[in-house]
């Protein structure tokens, strides 16, 4: 992979000990990278999904590729970047409709409301615009949104909680889509951890649940990896999938002398 070279030097940029990485799982933490730090997040899934009813019967076996770029301008205030490529292989009623490309491509901003502490939960905002950019088997009819609410709490040293609401549009003149997420992380040791996630969404009176175990490992402070699994199953539709991935950081603006009290499990 790539290989990090840090320049150390004093600059007044928050560094916590080791990388908030916002993966691994689909929820978003609420306190950003800090200031002056660019971090990447890649990640790659493959699975399958399906659904039937009275008239159609649905495949498909995708795999998917995404990353996220975030960069801290202030310590409470960074901006997102997210790439998806996708390749599905989508089957209706024995039909083949193979699609492949770049299907999202988004910009935006994550906003740290409240740090949070022992007595106080953390809190934060994400906005992200969808542009136009996606391959002709992808593409929408416009531009959309996407906004989160974050949160996020740690009642003790092994244990942290994180949550998130919101509301998506597809750019396709469909109704918006409710989105949620809940995840608890657990400490193994001071470099690994262990994590469970429930998450879905409700759209035109349906309720998508899923169910997602993973693991994480700190290669060192500023280098992560992680893998997980999860299935979502309703009485007409099923789900399940694999990810691996990794999370790097660099201190654009130099490593400072001090840190701040955070840990591992962010």
């Amino acid at each position: 992979m790539v290989c990090l070279l840090l320049i150390a030097l004093r600059a007044t940029a928050q560094y916590t000990p080791a990388i908030r990485s916002v993966r691994p799982g689909v929820t978003v933490a609420p306190n950003t990278v800090g200031k002056g730090i660019l971090q990447f997040h890649i990640d790659g899934y493959s699975g399958v999904d399906g659904r039937s009813d009275d008239t159609s019967e649905y495949y498909n076996k995708f795999a998917f590729a995404d990353m996220l770029v975030c960069y801290g301008i202030t310590d409470k205030l960074e901006l997102n970047l997210l790439t998806e490529t996708r390749n599905d292989k989508v089957e209706i009623n024995n039909r083949k409709m193979p699609m492949s490309g770049i299907s999202l491509a988004a910009l935006g901003v994550r906003y740290t409301i409240s740090e949070g502490s022992v007595a106080s939960p953390s809190v934060g905002l994400q906005g992200l615009v969808k542009f136009k950019a996606q391959s002709a088997d992808y593409k929408t009819r416009n531009m959309a949104t996407r906004a989160l609410l974050l949160l996020g709490y740690e009642p003790t040293y092994i244990v942290s909680l994180a949550a998130n609401l919101g509301v998506d549009f597809s750019g396709n003149a469909t109704p918006a889509t409710a989105l949620y997420s809940f995840r608890t992380n657990v400490r193994l040791t001071p470099t690994l951890g262990a994590y469970a996630e429930t998450f879905g969404n409700y759209n035109r009176r349906y309720l998508y649940n899923n169910i997602g175990v993973g693991i994480y490992y700190f290669i060192s402070n500023d280098f992560q990896v992680h893998a997980s699994t999860g299935y979502g199953i309703r009485k007409d539709q099923y789900r399940g999938f694999v990810n691996l991935g990794i999370a790097f950081r660099i201190a654009t603006m130099g490593i400072p002398n001090y840190a701040q009290g955070n840990d591992y499990y962010e």
